[in-house]
């Protein structure tokens, strides 16, 4: 990891198209700028995990459900074969 020390509207360039400002220094509280293509996505870490998390879990409630359907029909074996796919991912 790259680590960088700057002051208050100071910046550093990612590549030759996305530059970092930083904006605003507070006790807690590091507000920075970016600039770059509107082609480049720019995602907060903490929301991705997140969504990812609420993915996954949305995901094992979909597999409990298909197996459970699949159990209430009498196709048990269906339901075990996605719930068994669904784990090895």
């Amino acid at each position: 990891m790259l680590v960088v020390t700057r002051k208050i509207n100071e910046a550093f360039l990612l590549g030759e198209d996305v530059k970092i400002v930083i904006l605003d220094i507070d006790s807690e509280r590091v507000k920075i700028g970016i600039e770059a293509p509107r082609s480049l996505k720019i995602l907060r870490a903490e929301l991705l995990r997140e969504v990812g998390s609420l993915n996954q879990e949305a995901n094992v409630a979909d597999i409990s459900v298909l197996s459970q359907l699949g159990a209430a029909t009498g196709q048990t074996e269906l339901g075990a074969e996605i719930l068994q796919t669904e784990l090895e991912k």
